[in-house]
């Protein structure tokens, strides 16, 4: 009994056991998730702060580098642009110079300016052109037998060259001298090695006058081949003997030209203004003239070879002693009333509605003659 009262005793003065609490994940789970939860995120914005701080630091320095790059490109065009203004500058005084040589240069430099720089295309453009308004004018000459500067040459080939696009300025060379201009190497050929040059090869169009105006030009035994010349004007120019083959003059203009022995070969000129256009003596061949306006165009002496003269005006032409062979034409086509009745009795109707006018001299009504060569 002494030792149970002992051991009482002793649990009474200790005094009672405090309770065992519970794990707080027992009692409240989800606030042990957000815990830990807030926990990733830190862990993870520390992680991606270094990261962070680095990208901004990339960012700074690529900005600053842009920056640089950009006030260098901006002094280097500036130094390209100071460099092509002193080309240009060079050029333009080699025009005035007295040797025709470094006059030549100066045009091909001009030439290579424009095709590098489009800003200068235009001033370069309208430059030749008054150059060689002006020059030719100062080298006018009574020789019959005088040909244009090669200098001149030049300039005219690098106006054909250059101009092509929209923005492109109209080329204005009227009352230019240029007799003997050529546009193609071929101009040695004779008539016959022309013309089979001209039939068995394809060439587009390499040299464009297009709206390039040359009233009253003198363009005297021309050589011009391989153009693109839509809506060219050549009204009162003299194109006596020249030389025209595969070109497109769509809606030109040859209004009151002087044109007397001209050949004219594989020329496209549907639309073309031939009123009033002296061709006596020339040689027209492989052609498309629809709907061209002849009005009262002389053709005496000339010969039509296959050429297409469908919605052709040739009410009031002088056609005597003319040759037509070949000639396609339809019921638009107008015809000079004295000459109606031989044209429909020399005829032959196509599949297709038209009409082919068989060989005939106009006067004699004789068949198969032959094609004269200049």
């Amino acid at each position: 009994m002494p030792k149970f009262t002992a051991q009482w005793r002793r649990i009474v003065k200790a005094g009672p056991k405090p309770p065992v609490r519970q794990a707080q994940s027992v009692k409240n789970p989800d606030r042990l998730q957000k815990v830990v939860a807030y926990a990733a995120i830190g862990l993870a914005v520390a992680t991606a702060l270094p990261a962070l701080a680095s990208g901004y630091q990339t960012w700074v320095t690529n900005q600053a580098t842009k920056e640089q790059l950009k006030i260098l490109q901006d002094q280097q065009l500036l130094a390209e642009r100071g460099l092509v203004t002193g080309r240009f500058t060079a050029a333009t005084e080699q025009l005035a110079s007295n040797r025709p040589a470094e006059r030549i240069g100066g045009i091909y430099a001009l030439r290579e300016i424009a095709r590098d720089d489009d800003g200068y295309r235009s001033p370069i453009i309208k430059l030749l052109s008054a150059y060689v308004r002006d020059t030719s004018v100062r080298e006018r000459s009574s020789d019959p037998k005088a040909v244009a500067g090669a200098d001149l040459q030049a300039a005219f080939s690098v106006l054909a060259v250059l101009r092509g696009k929209p923005y492109d300025p109209i080329v204005d060379l009227t009352g230019s001298y240029l007799p003997g201009l050529s546009l193609n190497a071929r101009i040695q050929m004779s008539t016959n090695d022309l013309a089979a040059n001209l039939l068995l090869r394809e060439r587009p169009p390499l040299a464009n006058i297009k709206d390039m105006v040359l009233v009253g030009a003198d363009l005297r035994g021309a050589a011009i081949f391989d153009t693109f010349m839509k809506s060219a004007i050549f009204a009162r120019a003299d194109l006596t003997n020249s030389r025209i083959g595969n070109v497109d003059g769509t809606d030109a203009s040859f209004n009151d030209a002087v044109m007397p022995g001209s050949i004219i070969l594989k020329a496209d000129l549907p639309g073309a203004n031939l009123e009033g256009a002296v061709l006596d003596g020339a040689v027209i061949g492989f052609s498309s003239m629809i709907e061209a306006k002849f009005g009262t165009a002389s053709l005496e002496g000339a010969v039509l070879y296959e050429v297409d003269l469908r919605g052709a005006d040739l009410a009031f032409t002088e056609l005597k002693r003319a040759t037509l062979r070949h000639v396609r034409w339809n019921q638009t086509t107008r015809w000079p009333a004295d000459m109606i009745k031989l044209v429909m009795a020399n005829s032959r109707s196509q599949p297709d509605g038209d009409f082919l006018l068989w060989p005939v001299d106009i006067d004699t009504g004789d068949p198969q003659l032959p094609l004269p060569t200049h």
